[in-house]
């Protein structure tokens, strides 16, 4: 065990240094020698870390750690079992919305695993940073592909005049995968120290103001648009569906499971992350963390829900009764 003076003398060296973010309880000794201990602290990793503007230390992280990490490890299962089945259906991967969803849940996936991994290696300075800047590059093609999803939608949906997009998804890839990519290696290349942290492994001050919450931001208020534009032609929609004596639960429900699909594959919900900001009112903080936990975490289980085991195509692959 290390020594708690030692700790605490190193956590008020810290303190110093504006990185208060440490706590004593996640410290383990690791060597000894010329009279002092050295200690190897870190702080569990939650997804409420992905968008709090000021980060601390939360009243129970090993509660949120557990949440975030099972939901992690649930939900890189259910994308994996989804891009087996999409992947091995040619009548699946052949359509342009397919094709965007394999895209969304790679990134998705992707962004599961490096946060795992970034978990592990936060006592590790370089190693930290290529995965602080893994992670800053994945995101962006996460919520990239979000967008590109938005605007395949709002073609096919809201536009009633208009030339097809040909090779939309491609188009979308070279876009989505590359632009990111440079930046990324723009805020790595001016600002490598801000990704290298010794708490956890993500970008800070500018790389992540600029870098991370900007076009997160921007994106996110695009996608909110768009499913507005979306969900207002379909209400205005069911007023015609109505005279044909379609009930009115049936449409309702129809109504909310696409609101819903819609919104996963958006990234509506993330924004949410923004008010888990730490602050003074720790409680309120906290619960605002594991509300946030809970649906990132299990991001990848109702994508396989709502675009797996609802689809017909996708329950014939695996044999299911359609229902």
């Amino acid at each position: 065990m290390c020594h708690q003076t030692v700790c605490e003398i190193d956590l008020e060296r810290l303190m110093e240094m504006e990185l208060e973010r440490w706590s004593s309880e996640d410290c383990r000794e690791t060597g000894r020698g010329g009279g002092r201990t050295q200690c190897d602290c870190s702080q569990l990793g939650h997804f409420g870390l992905f968008f709090d503007l000021n980060p601390g230390e939360p009243l129970s992280p090993l509660a949120l750690a557990t949440i975030s990490y099972i939901g992690a490890i649930v939900s890189v299962f259910c994308l994996l079992l989804l891009l087996l089945t999409y992947l091995s259906s040619k009548t699946l991967r052949r359509k342009e919305h397919g094709r965007i969803l394999i895209n969304i849940s790679v990134s998705l996936l992707c962004l599961y695993v490096v946060f795992v991994v970034a978990g592990l290696v936060t006592s590790v300075g370089p190693l930290c940073g290529l995965v602080a800047a893994l992670f800053h590059y994945i995101m962006l093609v996460f919520f990239g592909w979000t967008a590109a999803e938005a605007v395949f939608l709002y073609h096919k949906l809201a536009v009633v005049l208009g030339n097809p997009i040909h090779h939309y998804v491609w188009k979308a890839g070279l876009t989505v995968w590359l632009s990111p990519l440079v930046v990324t290696a723009i805020s790595v290349g001016l600002g490598y120290k801000y990704y290298i942290n010794p708490y956890y492994c993500r970008a800070t001050e500018w790389p992540f103001w600029l870098g991370h919450i900007l076009p997160v931001s921007i994106i996110g208020i695009f996608n909110w648009i768009v499913f507005a534009i979306i969900m207002l032609k379909l209400c205005l929609g069911t007023v015609k569906v109505d005279v044909e004596r379609d009930s009115a639960r049936r449409t309702f429900k129809k109504n909310f499971f696409i609101a819903v699909g819609l919104s996963l594959l958006l990234g509506l919900g993330w924004g949410f992350g923004l008010t888990a900001t730490s602050s003074d009112l720790k409680e309120l903080t906290f619960a605002l963390q594991v509300i946030f936990s809970l649906f990132v975490g299990s991001q990848g289980v109702l994508i396989f829900v709502f675009h797996g085991l609802r689809s017909p195509q996708f329950r014939l692959v695996w044999h299911l009764p359609l229902v």
